[in-house]
């Protein structure tokens, strides 16, 4: 489970750094100069298309900052609400940068324990909505704050389910950029998945598998791309809710994901296998109806049968 960073950016200084290196990208190449190479090989690594947004700390919050892993979701607050979010995707100490960057405090400190994330996303979280969800009373950040385990997830959960947490096509982007490095990845398809539950199953506790017509409570649903996504084009990609369906997490999905079966017409087609369990399993879904089967994304399905089921 990644970490969620509680990032205040509401007084004179943050917003102007806010402004500096969240609004306004870094590009790699003309910070080079004040990196170590050690440095320089780390952020060309972990930065996919030569610029990363940025963000400091002094040295009283090392202890925090330490916390902080690839992949972690950071919340930037101000103004009684979280106004966005971004995904980690690296971390290095440097005082030079820092001090090129924002320059010193009134205390002669620099920012130098930095962090570096991709554009974030726009969302509106008032302060009492997070706060209800992970059990803190009146809490406003006022220094940086990291939530981890169950905190960490009521938080993150809060965030998939905000209404105003991103637009498909803007989280969909952001899964494309990061697909090679592993933990930002996870921690970012696990968002555009929140959003597609979110789009298939609103607020709902419990949901129905698409493919055994069960109803399960949504933590053991996944909103699973009926066409494979990474051959799906951007159009498609963005065609939320029609390129999902729920499926449960009990062995449907994991069906439709090999080929055991697929859907025909808005019914459920098995393959011919010669493993008896598997075979007993298949029968018991072979003829259902599949409600999530439209003239909408009919299609999908069908790249489904023609590409990936056995049973040809």
């Amino acid at each position: 489970m990644s970490n969620v960073i509680l990032q205040p950016a509401s007084g004179t200084e943050p917003r102007g750094h806010y402004l500096d290196t969240v609004e306004t990208p870094i590009q790699i190449s003309n910070i080079r100069q004040y990196l170590s190479s050690d440095d320089l090989n780390y952020l060309n690594r972990v930065v996919t298309n030569g610029s990363v947004c940025a963000w400091g700390i002094t040295p009283t919050g090392v202890t925090r900052w330490n916390k902080i892993r690839p992949g972690d979701t950071v919340l930037f607050a101000r103004d009684n609400h979280y106004y966005s979010s971004g995904t980690v995707v690296g971390k290095i100490h440097n005082q030079t940068l820092s001090k090129q960057l924002w320059g010193t405090n009134s205390q002669g400190q620099t920012w130098e324990w930095m962090y570096f994330f991709n554009p974030p996303l726009t969302i509106n979280i008032p302060y009492s909505q997070l706060n209800m969800a992970v059990g803190y009373d009146n809490y406003v950040p006022q220094g940086i704050n990291v939530l981890d385990g169950h905190k960490a997830e009521a938080a993150l959960e809060t965030l998939y389910n905000s209404s105003n947490y991103a637009s498909a096509e803007d989280l969909i982007e952001h899964v494309d950029q990061i697909q090679e490095l592993d933990a930002v990845a996870t921690s970012i398809v696990r968002k555009e998945q929140g959003l597609l539950r979110k789009k298939l199953l609103g607020n709902a506790s419990m949901g129905k598998c698409g493919i055994c017509s069960k109803t399960y409570p949504v933590q053991f649903l996944i909103a699973a791309h009926i066409k494979k996504r990474s051959e799906c084009l951007d159009v498609e990609k963005a065609d939320i809710p029609a390129i999902a369906m729920p499926m449960c997490l009990m062995g449907c999905d994991a069906l439709y994901e090999k080929g055991y079966l697929t859907v025909i017409d808005g019914r459920i087609v098995i393959d011919n296998t010669s493993n008896p369990e598997l075979r007993n399993l298949l029968n018991s879904l072979e003829g259902k109806s599949c409600d999530y089967w439209n003239n909408d994304n009919s299609g999908y399905f069908d790249w489904h049968r023609r590409n990936t089921f056995n049973g040809q």
